[in-house]
């Protein structure tokens, strides 16, 4: 299976509809709901109970990077006389052909955001609304995206109420990621950045042991990953032993596709996504540059 047609993370259930992180590092949602209707499958099928059951449907987990259900078991009965049992999961790419990418609207992101960072500090409304001068109603009103923000209002809810900053880009749809990264790193950093390109180490999972591991099968430099496939690629991991200790070598020439093209808050994506939310490494890169 290629490296993006998978999926790297679940992000969250909501019922009916399950958002994760592609191996593209894409945000998408399944409404499984219309995903059931349209491969014509009924209560009676294998797997229609997670529609019936919401404590079933929200335990939903990645297994092999597909979508899974492991509480919802099924045996089978070999010929050989013995029996198989598995467990209910979705075909991975199916998902992703039929997932929709995630348009996330301005003003409910800029709400969801403020609440957020505000029940981090432990901060309840009344407290936020007190600091900017103003209402808990008109804060609960702000969250909720039941009125527009002024530009500031938003400053003074943002550096004044929760002690933050805001950063705020214009981007063409064309050179979306592109622009965006341009935009978030001041021209300094750009500038360190593209000149460590061809560093392996900035890739999650390789440290100085896999960049010899990958000399040794003829990878020399990132350039290297887009004249290789991924299963040639494979196959020479594998002769130089088991792959099983190497950390997600999968997503490796991904990361470094968009190295290569300096896509730098892409590489965040991926990295924190495949790294469980924490700190990408190309983060941890940065602050030493």
């Amino acid at each position: 299976m290629r490296t993006n047609n998978r999926i790297l993370k679940i992000r969250h259930s909501n019922f009916p509809n399950i958002a994760f992180v592609a191996g593209n590092g894409e945000h998408r949602t399944i409404d499984l709901k219309k995903h059931f209707k349209r491969l014509n499958l009924s209560d009676k099928d294998f797997g229609y109970q997670i529609l019936k059951d919401k404590n079933l449907f929200n335990s939903v987990s990645l297994e092999e990077n597909a979508l899974a259900w492991k509480q919802l078991q099924s045996t089978v009965n070999l010929p050989s006389g013995k029996s198989l049992t598995t467990f209910f999961h979705l075909d991975t790419i199916m998902v992703l052909k039929h997932s929709e990418p995630e348009m996330r609207k301005l003003g409910y992101d800029i709400g969801q955001e403020i609440r957020e960072e505000r029940l981090c500090q432990d901060m309840s409304q009344q407290e936020l609304a007190e600091k900017i001068g103003t209402s808990k109603h008109y804060i609960s009103k702000l969250e909720n995206s039941k009125t527009d923000f002024e530009f500031k209002t938003l400053q003074k809810v943002v550096e004044l109420g929760l002690g933050k900053n805001i950063h705020l880009t214009i981007y063409s749809k064309e050179k979306k990621l592109r622009d965006l990264s341009d935009a978030y790193f001041d021209a300094e950093t750009l500038q360190k950045l593209n000149a460590s390109k061809k560093s392996f180490t900035m890739i999650e999972g390789i440290e100085k042991k896999e960049v010899l591991l990958l000399k040794r099968i003829g990878i020399e430099s990132l350039d290297d990953f887009s004249k290789i496939t991924f299963q040639d690629l494979l196959k020479g991991l594998e002769k130089q032993g088991s792959t099983e200790h190497l950390k997600h070598f999968e997503t490796w020439q991904l990361q470094a596709r968009l190295i290569i093209q300096g896509e730098w808050l892409g590489l965040i994506t991926i990295q924190r996504a495949i790294g469980g939310g924490k700190e990408a490494k190309v983060e941890a890169w940065m602050e030493n540059i």
